[in-house]
Formats: structure tokens, C-alpha cells, sequence
């Protein structure tokens, strides 16, 4: 077996690492900017409806970050006392919501500039191999 063909098989395999460690990343990455987002409208939306409407998930999927949210002490749900609708809830962030919301943001930023990071990078590096010229 010739070393290119070495290099590919291991590269195949570390390929194939990389590619679940990138899917779990995801995962989790992609839950937590649900919660961010939570975290960020809750307050303004008069409903669970519109809120999924204005950040692009089902229903089901809102309810059921919201009430994960609810659960870790994040969020807070008051029914409107005078309200004809007493499913009606108001959300409200608590304290501990407020620092998660910031301490989010900021792995949020951080994983942005990340990203940014590497594709200055591959930029670079396509423009290396290829012989472009950096504009």
C-alpha cells in the first residue's frame, strides 16, 4: 500500500470523526440558539403561536424548549388574571434567565468569530493552492 493511499484511509477515518463530532456540535450548538432566541423574544410575544411564527419553529418545538427553559428556572409563566383566555399566559425572564441569555450571546460570538476564523483561512488556503491572488 502506497503512502498516498495510507494518507487516505486515515484520513477517511479521521474525516469520519470529525464529521459526528461536527454533527453533535451541531446538535447542541443548534439547541442552544433556540434557547437564545427564546430567551430574546419570550417577553414580547403575547403567545406561544406567534411566537413560533417570529423565530421559524413549530409549535410543538417552542412548547417544548420553552417549558425546558421553565423547568431550569429560566423563564417564569404567569396567567393573565383578567384575561377570558386563562391559557393565556405572560413569559417573563428571571435573573438566572437574564444571565444565561448574556452568558449565550456571548458563546454565540464566540462561535461566530470562530467560524469567521476558519473561513479566512480555507479562503486563504484556496487562494494559495489555486494561485489566486488575494484581493
Amino acid at each position: 500500500m502506497s503512502l498516498e493511499n495510507k494518507t487516505s484511509i486515515c484520513s477517511k477515518f479521521e474525516q469520519s470523526k470529525i464529521v459526528k463530532n461536527i454533527y453533535y456540535l451541531k446538535s447542541s450548538m443548534h439547541q442552544e440558539e433556540i434557547e437564545l432566541k427564546l430567551l430574546e423574544s419570550v417577553e414580547q410575544a403575547p403567545n406561544q403561536r406567534s411566537l413560533a411564527q417570529e423565530i421559524g419553529y413549530s409549535l410543538g418545538k417552542i412548547n417544548y424548549v420553552l417549558n425546558g427553559l421553565i423547568d431550569k428556572g429560566l423563564v417564569k409563566a404567569e396567567n393573565f388574571a383578567r384575561s377570558n383566555q386563562k391559557s393565556q399566559y405572560r413569559y417573563l425572564l428571571t435573573d438566572q434567565g437574564i444571565k444565561e441569555k448574556i452568558a449565550l450571546t456571548e458563546k454565540f460570538i464566540e462561535r461566530k468569530k470562530a467560524e469567521y476564523d476558519a473561513l479566512q483561512q480555507n479562503l486563504k488556503r484556496y487562494k494559495d493552492q489555486y494561485g489566486a491572488k488575494e484581493s
